[in-house]
């Protein structure tokens, strides 16, 4: 298929793919973009792809397989100068690509018979959110849950934290009381970082038991709907010099103690 050529920063698609990498932008309008080849191979294997920009001169050989191979989908050439504003990356491949957004609901996370869960509520640094997918998947929990999300949870800066994991792992948005009765539902015991209230040593829960850890936002914690509810509160020591970790230090924490003790279990979880 020919490819289009775009050489002004005034073309309608142009405006609007700039306007995507906006996070409210990208919510509205149901469509995220992705740079970087990599990135792109892995939303593929989730996400319907719309579009690709393509910078001849920088395309590498990974990208260029990418477009060879979505001949039938909508594809622009664009300059040098178009695609300098386009992209965010330091090691740039010459493509952008668009993608129709889809939030995966509760009721199709597909859990293992003792599922190890992350609820991430309203986190605002993409840095935060994307480092904590990583950590997920890399101690093989089930899932992540945003609730409480006004980030796109495709958001680039996300993308680029979590490496595109975010296209890996499992990653379902809802709002907390939904959570709530889908952990109840599920029988998932709720453990909550919550450093406002004494609670118990980290190190000393059972993480071998279907479970599910929650976190609160970077500047107010969790909300008092998770902090009042029928949970386990964890404790992380630490010296009097530090009264707070960050949020993705913290979860990286819990789920590695989880990670250490399903490795030693003999009671069939992981």
């Amino acid at each position: 298929m020919k490819h289009r050529l775009i050489a002004s920063l005034q073309n309608p698609h142009i405006k609007a793919l700039r306007k995507l990498r906006r996070t409210q932008s990208s919510k509205r309008l149901q469509r995220f973009c992705v740079e970087g080849a990599r990135e792109i191979e892995q939303a593929r294997k989730s996400f319907a792809l719309l579009e690709l920009y393509v910078q001849e001169e920088t395309l590498s050989d990974a990208a260029r397989v990418i477009v060879a191979a979505c001949g039938a989908v909508s594809t622009f050439t664009v300059t040098p100068s178009v695609y300098a504003k386009l992209a965010w990356r330091e090691n740039q491949d010459g493509l952008v690509a668009v993608f129709a957004a889809r939030e995966l609901p509760l009721s199709e996370l597909q859990l293992s018979d003792c599922p190890l869960l992350v609820v991430c509520q309203e986190l605002q640094k993409p840095g935060n959110l994307g480092a904590m997918i990583r950590t997920a998947l890399a101690v093989g929990a089930d899932a992540l849950i945003a609730v409480e999300q006004k980030m796109h949870v495709c958001n680039p800066n996300v993308i680029r934290a979590s490496l595109g994991y975010v296209f890996t792992l499992p990653l379902a948005v809802a709002s907390s009381a939904e959570v709530m009765e889908f952990l109840r539902a599920k029988h998932i015991n709720i453990a909550i970082a919550d450093g406002s209230r004494p609670g118990l040593i980290y190190s000393e829960y059972d993480f071998t038991a279907p479970t599910a850890i929650v976190l609160g936002s970077e500047a107010e914690g969790l909300s008092p709907y998770w902090r009042e509810c029928d949970a386990t509160r964890l404790h992380i020591p630490m010296t009097a010099a530090v009264d707070a970790l960050n949020v993705a230090v913290c979860g990286g924490v819990l789920l590695y103690e989880a990670w250490r003790q399903r490795q030693t279990t003999t009671n069939g979880c992981k």
